[in-house]
Parts: structure tokens; sequence; C-alpha cells
């Protein structure tokens, strides 16, 4: 903990106290979370696999026309995986993780009452969506609870749950479609994540790297950092260097781009002190 650049309040760097502190119960309780919802993100969309052959004797169809099907399925993961990030910068990580678990859970679910292939290809494409979106959520939810001395080790593992739901969704396939049929298969594998979706809803709390970036959302924060055992001030004033070192990089260079003749230095670059107040942590790049 360190005085501000005033000296009036002290500070607190996120990034220092998640990446060397030590890594406490509730990050690693979130850290289990987050493996979980990846666990039924590969359960869930491994299901449709073992209910074709079933599918095709009930329906007289063949294995070429559940094709369009099972691509529209993949073409929503492909969505869902370039929009995630998007949603989990803008409405955080931990809304970007409960709502693709849902999604995926609930058109799963909706599986269950599918009438024609067209019902499943749709269902699917929606299921994809929050398949897609929660493995690259999870990962970013783990690692930005995970000390830098653990990071790898805890993204590899929530990478790997990835197969294994898919294995635990055969041997779940292999005890329900004998006894209860596929639609049984997809309500009772859908009801389960929503299962999930919901405890999360009042278990996972927001990353405090995304928090730091809202000043309005600083008291939950404080309480979040009061759980990870780091009890806090009430007039803690919140930083994260590491990322405001990328950010005022990333000024400097569109300051290079904009600066006029008149204030670059002879080698054509843009004098520092020129681009000092463009790049200063206290007024961003607000000039550019």
């Amino acid at each position: 903990m360190n005085g501000s650049r005033d000296g009036a309040y002290p500070s607190l760097d996120i990034g220092q106290l998640l990446d060397n502190g030590p890594w406490t119960a509730l990050q690693k309780i979130v850290v289990f979370i987050a493996a979980l919802s990846i666990i039924m993100d590969g359960f869930d969309g491994q299901l449709i696999g073992f209910a074709v052959p079933v599918l095709i004797k009930e329906w007289g169809v063949t294995r070429g026309d559940f094709a369009p099907a099972l691509a529209a399925g993949l073409v929503g993961m492909g969505i869902g995986s370039a929009f995630a990030g998007l949603l989990a910068d803008r409405f955080g990580r931990r809304g970007a993780v409960i709502v693709s678990v849902m999604v995926f859970g609930l058109a799963t679910f909706c599986i269950g009452f599918a009438a024609n292939l067209w019902h499943i290809g749709a269902l699917r494409f929606i299921a994809g969506l929050g398949i897609g979106g929660a493995l690259p959520s999870s990962t970013t939810v783990a690692a930005e609870f995970t000390p830098e001395r653990r990071r790898t080790l805890a993204i590899t593992a929530t990478i790997v749950c990835v197969p294994l739901g898919g294995m635990l969704a055969g041997l779940f396939a292999g005890m329900v479609l004998p006894n209860l049929g596929w639609r049984a298969l997809f309500f009772l594998g859908g009801a389960l994540a929503v299962l999930l979706g919901f405890i999360m809803l009042f278990i996972l709390p927001e990353t405090p790297r995304f928090l730091v970036r809202r000043p309005a959302r600083w008291a939950e924060l404080r309480r979040l950092v009061g759980r990870m055992s780091r009890p806090v001030t009430a007039d803690i004033v919140f930083t994260d260097l590491g990322e405001q070192g990328s950010t005022n990089a990333r000024a400097f260079l569109h300051c290079s781009r904009r600066a006029g003749p008149a204030t670059r230095s002879r080698s054509g670059a843009p004098s520092f002190s020129t681009c000092l107040p463009y790049i200063a942590p206290s007024r961003g790049c607000r000039r550019c």
C-alpha cells in the first residue's frame, strides 16, 4: 500500500495485490467455479453427439441430415467466442460467464422439446453462442483471481475441463438414454447448467481488475478485497499500474500519430515533454 500521487490518500495497486499476494480460499473457490462452468460447457456441447443415433432411428433420418444442425452449433460457438471478450469488458467478467452458462443451459434444455431438425439447428445455434462465450470468459475470471506464480497452472486446469466435460457427458448419456430417452438427456443436461448459473449468480464475484477501472464500484471492490483477507480503509485509492502502463503506451503512440511538425524532435518522433500531458495517468489521452 502506497501513498497517492498528492500524498493525501493511501493507494493500493490491485495488480500487485493479486500477482504477489497469497492465494486465498475465496480466490480458489472462484477458480473452482470457473472450472465447473467450463466442465458444463464441454458437457452440454457434447450431448447432441450422443443423441444423434437415437434420433436417426426415431425420426427416420440419416446422419447427413444432421449436418446443418451440427454446423449451426459451430457457427454459434464462433460468434460467441468472438463477442465474449467485448461483452466481458463492457458489462463485466462475472456477467459474461453467468449469461453464457444460462444461454447454453436454457437452449440445451429446450432441445428436449424439439419436433424436427430445424428446431434442433436453431437451438444448437443459440446454445453455441453460450458455449463459445463461456470458455474465454471463465478462463479470464480464473486468471484474474490467481496470483502470477500460479496463473499458468490455473488456466491450464480450466482449459482441460473442456474434454473432462465431454467425458462426463458420455457417462451421463450412457445412463440416461437407455432409461429415460433422448429428451430427458437434454432436459437434465440443460437443467444442470441453469442450476450452475443460478449458483454463480449468488456466489461468483466480479473480478478486481474490472472493478478497479470503475470508481463508482470501489465500495464493492473494498468488500471483495476484505473477503480476500486484505482489509482496506474506506479512503483507499485503487490503481492498476500494469494496466495503466499498457494504456499509457498506446496513448503515447496515438500522440505520435497526431502530433504536428512543430511538436516533433529532429528524429521525427514527438517530444516527450509535449506528450507528457497526454499520457499522464491522471489525465489519460483526452487532448489527443
